[in-house]
């Protein structure tokens, strides 16, 4: 357990920086026996350990997306070497492509010759830290191209691959509504762009369950981009592979951010 930071609004007494028994993947009632899930920005950081903990909760198969085939492999092997059971595939493509996303999303489905249960869309952009003044236009916009864009593109490519009941589950960030911090304008401003075009797929689809969920301060690239400290992996991804399932009705539709299961 840690000390809530003081700008991240918190409504439970409990502070976790670490997984804990009642999110473990290995617990029966969170197991995903029979999924198959496809993780955006699958191959480092929080998109990696999103799909190692789907696979410790028995998934059918696991679908890794991103840009760099190094790094898909890597972590594929990985998620076999813990997991052999596990049917896992990876596929080339940047989220701001559409046709080579869709391309990417329907090539998975096809190798798995099943549609996708759950959708993570992981894969972001962090844009170099600077006031709205200083900042290089290009780089401050490619973050809207990656978050934005990326993310509208991966529900559309979903939405072709879904199977009945599917749920998408979109990598937000406590930074799209804490109070503002010089410097993040871009990638606040992009997250929070997403988060409000989830909250209208929820409710346009209702076949779909979708929700945002908001990681915490997590090692990872990105995080070391940002200059801040970070939280361990395992804890965001063991929550995040309990989180369709059986206690989260009630999370209806949008928005989680700090939890504390017992």
């Amino acid at each position: 357990m840690a000390s809530k930071p003081e700008i991240l609004p918190g409504y439970t007494p409990t502070w976790h920086d670490k997984s804990y028994p009642y999110i473990s993947p290995t617990r029966p009632e969170l197991s995903v026996a029979g999924k198959t899930i496809i993780v955006t920005g699958g191959g480092t950081g929080i998109g990696a350990s999103i799909a190692q903990s789907f696979a410790l909760a028995g998934a059918k198969a696991i679908g890794l997306l991103g840009r760099r085939e190094n790094v898909l492999l890597e972590t594929a092997a990985k998620i076999s070497s813990i997991a052999p059971s596990v049917q896992i595939s990876h596929a080339l493509a940047d989220v701001a492509d559409a046709s080579a996303l869709s391309t990417a999303v329907s090539s998975l489905s096809q190798t798995f010759s099943s549609k996708i249960d759950i959708f993570v869309s992981n894969a972001g952009y962090f844009p170099t830290l600077g006031s709205i003044a200083d900042t290089d236009a290009e780089d401050w916009w490619k973050a809207f191209e990656v978050n934005v864009k990326g993310g509208f593109n991966a529900i559309k490519a979903f939405l072709a691959v879904a199977a009945p009941g599917a749920k998408f589950i979109n990598i937000s960030t406590g930074g799209a509504t804490i109070p503002s911090w010089p410097g993040f304008s871009a990638y606040a401003a992009s997250k929070l762009a997403m988060l409000k075009i989830v909250e209208y797929f929820s409710v346009e689809r209702e076949d779909i369950w979708a929700v945002n969920v908001h990681p915490g301060v997590v090692a990872s690239d990105m995080n070391t981009k940002s200059g801040f400290g970070a939280f361990d992996e395992g804890e965001f991804s063991h929550f995040e592979d309990g989180f369709p399932f059986p206690w989260t009705p009630f999370l209806d539709p949008n928005l989680v951010a700090n939890t504390d299961i017992a």
